[in-house]
């Protein structure tokens, strides 16, 4: 069973596996958690660090499912790839047959 610190250290693991070099117009969710660390950061009101640390962790989150997706996309490429490389496969074998007969 995992406990909660190496289920953290796991996520942190998978964030750093991958750098990422985002836009913010194209992830909205993660500059608005970036921009929210910033404030929080410039303004050091009370409980700041806790709340940094709480967006941090929910920075980590978007990031792993961010890796999720775009693995996901990776292996749906690869798999329809692979399926025009059968498919291409396939119709060559099928002319070189009907050409031999």
């Amino acid at each position: 069973m995992a406990t909660g610190s190496h289920k953290k250290n796991e996520a942190i693991e998978l964030v750093r596996r991958s750098a990422h070099l985002l836009h913010g117009s194209e992830y909205p969710e993660i500059a608005e958690i970036v921009n929210a660390i910033i404030r929080e950061e410039k303004k050091q009101s009370p409980y700041y660090r806790q709340v940094i640390t709480s967006y941090l962790h929910a920075l980590v989150y978007e990031m792993c499912r961010l890796n999720e997706v775009q693995t996901q996309t990776r292996l749906e490429a690869w798999q329809e790839a692979e399926q025009c490389g059968r498919s291409q496969m396939h119709s060559r074998l099928s002319m070189t047959i009907i050409r031999k007969r």
